[in-house]
């Protein structure tokens, strides 16, 4: 998101007076088709902590849901989740309703 796209989103939640703003990473990007699962979980990570970034320009305004590597991935999935509630403290996840082919 770039900067004239976030000040607008916090414009447009400060005009409707919105006290409660998620800001939802792009998490379809860690499911990308031939990307290893280590490759997964970096992109998950990075897109976590940018997420973080935004969130915390407007604490009281906004937060996350975190996005995670495929959950066919088990151990990295499990990973991401617990960095991202634990130490990023995500207010949630995003998770798809189909994962594979």
């Amino acid at each position: 998101m770039g900067k004239s796209s976030l000040d607008r989103h916090f414009r447009t939640s400060d005009h409707a007076d919105s006290r409660n703003s998620n800001c939802f990473p792009l998490p379809n990007s860690t499911r990308s088709r031939g990307l290893s699962g280590d490759a997964q979980l970096k992109l998950a990570r990075d897109v976590n902590e940018y997420a973080v970034k935004l969130r915390d320009e407007k604490p009281d305004h906004s937060g996350f849901f975190a996005a995670l590597p495929s959950i066919l991935s088990t151990e990295a999935s499990l990973a991401e989740l617990k960095y991202a509630l634990d130490v990023l403290k995500a207010d949630g996840v995003t998770l798809f309703t189909r994962y594979g082919d």
